[in-house]
């Protein structure tokens, strides 16, 4: 990117104190020219949405810009990026509740899917140019909600059910 002339953004809301997440190391850090993160003491809910702060800062400036954009997203336990005064699908799952009703597990996902993908990106469109500007989107998994009768939070290394490991492409 910066051979064509762009200047390279990092944004992401995970801890670079342990480089070998997502296999990012000091290394390569070093060839990003901008590494921007969110402290570490923003609540889960209100993540993504200091991102789209620095997103829409980063893509303001007069330079072409290359934006890699690391989110909290819809992660379990999906109740705390969804506030339950603000989940449009009910009923939700509770604070330690164990993964056991489906329904309540989709309906909590559904919730943290609106607002992390749908909410953000409504945001975002609303406040950038996109004139010349491309987005991708994509994710790092996909989710299994209970479709193979198992509690699964995150995508499993072997054994993984379809909807684990589909994930969206969007641009």
């Amino acid at each position: 990117a910066r051979k064509a002339g762009f200047e390279t953004n990092y944004i992401a809301v995970q801890s670079l104190t342990d480089y070998r997440q997502n296999f990012l190391y000091p290394a390569e850090l070093a060839l990003i020219d901008h590494v921007l993160t969110v402290p570490v003491d923003v609540s889960m809910a209100s993540r993504d949405f200091a991102i789209l702060e620095l997103l829409v800062q980063v893509l303001a400036r007069p330079a072409p810009q290359f934006v890699y954009v690391n989110k909290q997203g819809a992660h379990f336990p999906y109740q705390r990026i969804t506030p339950e005064n603000a989940a449009r699908f009910r009923p939700v799952m509770q604070p330690q509740e164990p993964i056991a009703d489906r329904e309540r597990l989709i309906n909590s996902y559904m919730n943290a899917i609106y607002r992390a993908v749908d909410r953000f990106f409504a945001e975002l469109l609303r406040r950038i140019d996109l004139a010349g500007t491309v987005i991708l989107y994509t994710s790092d998994h996909g989710q299994n909600l209970l479709d193979d009768g198992r509690p699964v939070t995150h995508c499993r290394r072997s054994g993984q059910n379809l909807y684990e490991v589909v994930v969206p492409m969007l641009a």
